[in-house]
């Protein structure tokens, strides 16, 4: 599975990362985007199927990257 971490502070997608079990949780590819059309671009590529998303970002919120 691939999972995307959505969050202009690259600290938060750091932590995010670093706490995930990712492997026993079965994501075999972590994608991370630094805004919502960054991350509207990965998800037309690489389909992921999970986003953790930030609510409040520049450019375009996690609200409106998931309306997409």
């Amino acid at each position: 599975m691939k999972a995307l971490i959505v969050d202009d502070e690259r600290n938060v997608r750091n932590v995010i990362r670093q706490l995930g079990d990712w492997v026993v949780s079965g994501i075999t590819m972590l994608l991370e985007a630094s805004n919502g059309y960054e991350a509207l671009d990965i998800v037309r590529t690489e389909n992921p199927d999970i986003i953790f998303t930030d609510i409040k970002m520049p450019k375009m919120t996690g609200l409106e990257l998931i309306e997409e």
